[in-house]
């Protein structure tokens, strides 16, 4: 069999086989940004969803048969160069990562289809994730030197010749000196001297080389880094629109809280963060579970504290796991348990569980939400709600009473009404202007009364009666000789304590 050498064909199309093989290498950069992404995520907390053809997807067919190609294509131009007595650590290289990135890609592909039926530990993934990412950069170099061979040199001008005459040697870089075996202050730095002197001669020989490389890795870097900030990793502020498929997010503001609903001291240990969500779902029902909402501290996750929705129902209706109805808008309320020390903080919202977990980020710019306490005495007016309230009078005994009108069939009778504490204890006897407009429930858990550090709330004392403007609560027998008795209002970050009495006991 006679076989014609192929030397003349890679001659003619040389700087054709280059561009291919810098496609190539682009294309290995997307590929192998996906593996790498996937193992990021998984170790960083987002976890994975397993699906059908997953090794498929991240190690296709495309992606062997590319790699193999370029093993080919490395070596074809490897033996053209060798005869040429031309460069060929460049392909030497390209011939090394393709079998080394070969072997690695046909690992992943059988790893992938273990997901299925094996959990693999932490130390694991970690070390995957390390590999890809080493042959994920080292692959951008490939990118470099491929452009540069196919758009950078002319193959007519590839003996350097212009270049050696413009470094303007001289004799002295091939002079003759004397060599000892034990170096001496002087031949050291003259060795010094020569080194520095060849590395001068390689920057110059290869300068534009160099600027080609240097230009673009700068220009990827930039690319990358506005294509993550920008497009993959958008960071979103609060009151931003963040659109999701049909639905659409929104997070009006949040807070950053210790206390419940009636001011009381939750946990020591940890703060509350409280996020106002709107949500505008302008398609069919949705079903949200537990990962679809989700708060980020620097590496740490926290999901919904559903448990603590109770103490913060003040604020507004809060977020469980539930369905949502289509062509719907709400607003709700989000607790997470956060520990303390939380600088920034990110609320991140689901938007695709293929091929791994992904979330939209929006920056929180949260408050504090620290108790104001305001003093008030007796006739002072204070402001609940847009309504103004004052504390006229009021008085501790062992009853009371009061007497109402009722009418039947238009035939009205005066009564009286005797209000009696349990046995034991005193019956306090306030009256509030526009009482009517605070709800018992609003009485049991807002209004307390102070006496030697300590609060009971309404909860606690018991109210026996309202009429009008007058309230009667059931109080322990101690306050009766209290230096010292307050009311107090207190509605979570607003605290309103009206002095009832204080000095000398009754």
């Amino acid at each position: 069999m006679i076989l014609r050498k192929p030397y003349a064909f890679l001659i003619k199309y040389f700087r054709l086989i280059h561009i291919i093989m810098f496609v190539f290498f682009i294309y290995l950069v997307f590929a192998l940004r996906e593996i790498y992404i996937f193992f990021k995520d998984y170790i960083g907390g987002n976890g994975y969803m397993y699906f059908e053809n997953m090794a498929s997807k991240y190690v296709s067919p495309w992606l062997l048969g590319i790699v193999i190609l370029l093993f080919v294509l490395a070596i074809s131009i490897f033996y053209l160069m060798r005869k040429k007595e031309k460069p060929v650590l460049f392909y030497r290289l390209v011939m090394g990562y393709t079998v080394i990135l070969l072997g690695v890609l046909i690992y992943y592909y059988f790893f992938f289809k273990s997901l299925s039926t094996t959990n693999y530990e932490a130390l694991r993934m970690v070390i995957n994730r390390d590999i890809i990412m080493i042959i994920y950069y080292i692959n951008y170099l490939f990118v470099g030197f491929s452009f540069i061979r196919a758009f950078g040199f002319d193959i007519k001008k590839f003996s350097f010749e212009k270049d050696r005459r413009e470094l303007q040697l001289d004799e002295s870089d091939n002079e003759e000196y004397e060599f000892n075996i034990l170096p001496e202050k002087d031949e050291i730095a003259s060795n010094i001297n020569r080194h520095k002197r060849e590395f001068s001669y390689y920057l110059k020989e290869n300068s534009q080389f160099f600027t080609i490389v240097g230009s673009i890795a700068i220009v990827s870097l930039v690319l990358y880094f506005l294509y993550n900030h920008f497009i993959v990793n958008k960071v979103y502020r609060e009151k931003q629109d963040v659109s999701i498929g049909k639905v659409t997010y929104n997070v009006k503001k949040s807070t950053i809280t210790s206390v419940d609903k009636y001011g009381r001291n939750i946990s020591d240990e940890s703060d509350f963060l409280v996020v106002y969500l709107n949500i505008k779902n302008n398609g069919d029902k949705l079903k949200f579970d537990e990962q679809q909402f989700r708060v980020n501290t620097k590496d740490k996750y926290y999901y919904p504290a559903i448990s603590y929705c109770d103490y913060f129902n003040d604020l507004g209706e809060c977020y469980h796991d539930t369905e949502f109805g289509g062509n719907l808008q709400k607003d709700y309320i989000i607790v997470y348990k956060l520990e303390k020390k939380h600088p920034s903080v990110n609320f991140e919202i689901l938007k695709s569980k293929s091929g791994g977990f992904r979330y939209n980020k929006i920056r929180l710019s949260f408050t504090n939400d620290y108790k104001e306490i305001v003093e008030h005495k007796l006739n002072e007016t204070f402001n609940i709600n847009d309504v103004n309230y004052q504390v006229m009078n009021y008085e501790l005994s062992d009853k009371a009473n009061y007497e109402y009108e009722e009418c039947v069939d238009n035939k009205c009778n005066k009564y009286v009404k005797l209000v009696k504490p349990k046995l034991g204890d005193k019956l306090l006897t306030l009256e509030i202007e526009n009482l009517e407009s605070l709800k018992d429930d609003f009485l049991s858990n807002y209004v307390g009364l102070k006496y030697r550090n300590k609060v009971l709330y309404g909860s606690d004392i018991g109210i026996i009666d309202r009429y009008k403007n007058m309230l009667y609560l059931n109080v322990p027998s101690i306050i009766h000789n209290e230096d010292k008795l307050v009311l107090t209002i207190n509605a979570r970050n607003k605290e309103y304590d009206i002095l009832l009495k204080e000095g000398v006991n009754e």
